[in-house]
């Protein structure tokens, strides 16, 4: 496993039967493995000749394109420290201010970039490559730390960008673990369309050509086309993408959804080995819109709903749910074989995850994924990385008889009420969003809020009586909870949470300051009602 990053350069000549695929100039291109691994050959020999080499850190700022893949795997290859920057981040920020930060030796960007004014700034051509220039001396020596394998960029919960230092041997076991629990086939084909400064990304892709399957590449605008076009078989996405699709059935009338129920029931009643391909069949207008070809659907990155896992069980395609963080990676999944709807799985790695007294989750594994921040005050990079192997991820989780775990939420999100009860508001939220037509739920309090409020996000249409109907659901739900709990102010909107709409972050979580910020004053609007008035 020690070389598996170094190989992947080899591992490309060896693959003549698999290939990538990604869109040039609107149309799809198809490439064999073996001419990927030519390029990256091609480009290692103008780098080198140009002064690069292992130990230095070099910057990557565009986005998804095939020549950055073939120039990540070229770094790769040479042992350098790529430094992925995110578009969004950083497309504005100087470049001096950026290569100086990170102690760039060079900064490769989009291959259609006007020529650059800064020497040490390179384009990313594979035709008549730009020339290589390193920035300086000093920017040219190797870092000293020879288990740095890249510089990553994560907002997590926080919603401030934090530079990861990413281990070579915490990717390689990641990747191991990857392989290890849904092994893959030599037909898969497995899609990237976030953007490429996301770590995931780039060792899914690496995974690909380790064990030998097929990518696919584009950008997120694309993705539904790519769906469409490059019909992966594996795709790891965020709850957001697997719940459009579910809205598409709990938007239809109700004489149609009673049919397909009927359906849905008769499906859960074959062999399981049969639900996959009849639910294509009996199914097709949820299939498609995945390429009709899914076979392992993974989903990640925040907490999913119980009801999407259970629609997407009941027309043959199971979810699997994994639970991580970036500075640790995958930390247990459900897989073939082994899953529990729910559940966020097992453990990557058995008798890593414990459980604090107040519930929250340390994850405790020697090969960790990174090691620590760059750019983080020590005393606040301790209350994450604890020493020895051990991190603290946050959430607070359970874990049950047969060793399932389970995400409560984030420790951070308590909500201490004016009496001093402790509540968790995803408990809450969760069942509020038991209710078909909510599309997402936000639950407040604490602090100076008079009682427990709740942000409701309508699926599709407005009316009276569809507010009605769902607050009838959420009294409900308060006759469940303790006094302290139940929700005195609720609040429905229309608006859709997506990034563009600044309710998400860039890990598809809900950036609940924004929210409420932008909610406020409708809350402080309102009289308490209800049994928590």
């Amino acid at each position: 496993m020690d070389k598996m990053l170094d190989s992947l350069t080899e591992r490309l000549k060896a693959l003549p039967g698999q290939h990538i695929t990604c869109y040039e100039g609107g149309a799809l291109k198809v490439r064999a493995f073996p001419e990927l691994g030519r390029d990256v050959e091609k480009l290692v020999r103008h780098l080198q000749t140009g002064g690069v080499t292992r130990g230095q850190r070099i910057g990557l700022l565009a986005n998804n394109c095939y020549e950055w893949l073939v120039y990540d795997l070229a770094l790769l290859h040479l042992g350098v420290i790529a430094v992925p920057l995110p578009v969004d981040s950083f497309g504005q920020t100087p470049r001096a201010e950026v290569a100086e930060r990170y102690r760039l030796a060079l900064l490769l960007v989009e291959p259609d970039a006007p020529a650059p004014a800064e020497h040490w700034v390179m384009r990313m051509r594979l035709q008549d490559p730009d020339p290589v220039r390193l920035r300086d001396e000093i920017s040219a020596q190797p870092d000293p730390d020879k288990d740095l394998f890249s510089l990553v960029f994560s907002s997590g919960t926080s919603g401030r960008l934090k530079c990861l230092k990413i281990s070579r041997r915490g990717t390689q076991a990641l990747i191991a673990s990857f392989g290890r629990d849904f092994q893959f086939r030599a037909d898969d084909l497995i899609l990237a369309f976030l953007p490429l400064s996301s770590f995931q990304q780039r060792w899914m892709l690496y995974t690909a050509i380790h064990y030998g399957f097929n990518l696919g590449l584009t950008v997120p605008a694309r993705l539904f086309h790519a769906l469409k076009d490059m019909r992966p078989t594996v795709l790891g996405a965020a709850p957001l993408l697997y719940e459009t699709v579910e809205g598409r059935y709990l938007t239809l009338e109700d004489r149609q959804r009673r049919v397909l129920d009927v359906l849905r029931a008769f499906l859960l009643k074959l062999p399981k080995s049969w639900q996959l391909r009849a639910g294509r069949i009996l199914f097709k207008p949820f299939h498609d819109p995945f390429g009709g070809r899914i076979r392992l659907a993974i989903a990640g990155a925040a907490p999913i709903r119980y009801t999407t896992l259970k629609f997407f069980e009941s027309i043959g395609l199971t979810l699997y749910s994994a639970y991580g963080l970036t500075e640790a990676g995958f930390l247990s999944w459900n897989v073939p074989g082994r899953i529990k709807l729910g559940s966020v799985g097992k453990e990557v790695y058995p008798g890593t995850l414990e459980l604090a007294e107040d519930g929250e989750i340390i994850f405790n594994y020697p090969d960790l994924l990174s090691y620590g921040y760059l750019d983080v005050d020590p005393e606040e990079e301790r209350k994450t990385f604890l020493g020895k192997g051990r991190i603290a991820t946050g959430d607070i989780g359970r874990v049950d008889a047969d060793g399932y775990f389970y995400i409560e939420g984030r420790k951070k999100d308590i909500i201490i009420t004016q009496g001093g009860v402790k509540l968790q508001p995803e408990d809450i939220e969760r069942a509020i969003e038991r209710e078909a037509d909510v599309g997402r739920a936000v639950v407040f309090g604490g602090g100076d809020l008079p009682c427990v409020m709740a942000l409701v996000s309508l699926r599709s249409g407005d009316s009276q009586r569809l507010r009605r109907r769902i607050q009838d659901h959420i009294d409900q739900v308060n006759r469940t909870l303790a006094p302290p709990a139940r929700i005195g102010k609720v609040v429905f909107t229309g608006q859709q949470f997506t990034m563009e709409s600044g309710f998400l972050n860039r890990n598809l979580k809900v950036d609940r300051n924004k929210v409420f910020g932008r909610f406020q004053a409708d809350f402080m609007n309102m009289t308490t009602t209800g049994d928590a008035a």
